[in-house]
């Protein structure tokens, strides 16, 4: 018969009968960043055949468990990095999975198992990356315009879940919070001001079991106003009118007249 198995660093007692062999299931739960050599729990197998005295323990990893978990003396050890930020182990609802197999010395050998199930919980371990840091827009732009679309990564689970914001900067900007648009709140004009900073925040969310540890990160965006012929030309005078006799020697001025473009 097989009975209690603890939780983490508990011990669990696994008695091993002639022609008896009886399934058990252990579930634990760990951080992803829980330190490769870590115990998470004991077992200790007997025989009560007097006879069969000895008892050896195997560990049996399916491929999504393959080196995650060691057997040191009867504890369960971690054996490698067991990352909660992937999307295979998200498909496998964050749980990793081994079989303990106790076996007797006895003719024929009998055999009990211990099924370990090993779910990992988040820790926000990563800052949001920013990658777009530039963008450009015509003047003339109608206001309500988005611009482009700002752009930051996030390598913890669930992957870029990240809320934007801008911090400071001109406010002829906004920035939707969810889809990271930037859009035009006025009117733009070239020969009035050709680059505008703003201060963009990402602050990433629901990473962790610790729901109020976030990180974020700003940086400086910068939006180049494109110039765009807007302007007729400007003339002085826009209106003139002379009197010229058939003497007027060829190539002499008739008039001087100036003209400038905004």
């Amino acid at each position: 018969s097989v009975n209690g198995f603890g939780n983490r660093n508990r011990t669990a007692v696994c008695q091993i009968e002639h022609r008896l062999c009886v399934l058990l299931c252990c579930r634990l739960e760990v951080s992803e960043t829980t330190e490769v050599g870590s115990s998470l729990g004991s077992l200790t197998c007997v025989d009560i055949d007097v006879s069969n005295q000895s008892v050896s323990l195997t560990l049996v990893e399916n491929r999504l468990s393959l080196f995650k978990f060691r057997l040191r003396d009867g504890q369960l050890q971690v054996n490698n990095t067991l990352d909660y930020d992937s999307a295979e182990i998200a498909t496998n609802n964050f749980q990793y999975e081994a079989t303990i197999l106790a076996m007797d010395t006895g003719t024929p050998p009998l055999t009990s198992q211990v099924r370990v199930l090993v779910s990992v919980t988040p820790v926000n371990e990563h800052d949001p990356a920013f990658q777009t840091l530039f963008f450009s827009v015509p003047e003339g732009t109608r206001p309500g315009t988005a611009v482009g679309t700002v752009v930051a990564r996030d390598t913890d689970w669930p992957f870029d879940n990240i809320r934007y914001s801008i911090t400071s900067g001109d406010a002829m900007f906004t920035i939707d919070p969810e889809g990271g648009e930037l859009y035009l709140g006025g009117e733009l004009d070239f020969e009035e001001q050709q680059v505008y900073v703003v201060r963009a925040q990402a602050e990433d969310y629901d990473q962790d079991v610790d729901r109020t540890n976030r990180k974020r990160r700003t940086v400086d965006i910068t939006v180049q106003v494109e110039d765009v012929n807007d302007n007729a030309p400007v003339c002085d005078p826009i209106s003139y009118e002379s009197t010229i006799f058939s003497t007027l020697s060829n190539k002499l001025p008739i008039l001087s007249l100036s003209c400038t473009d905004a």
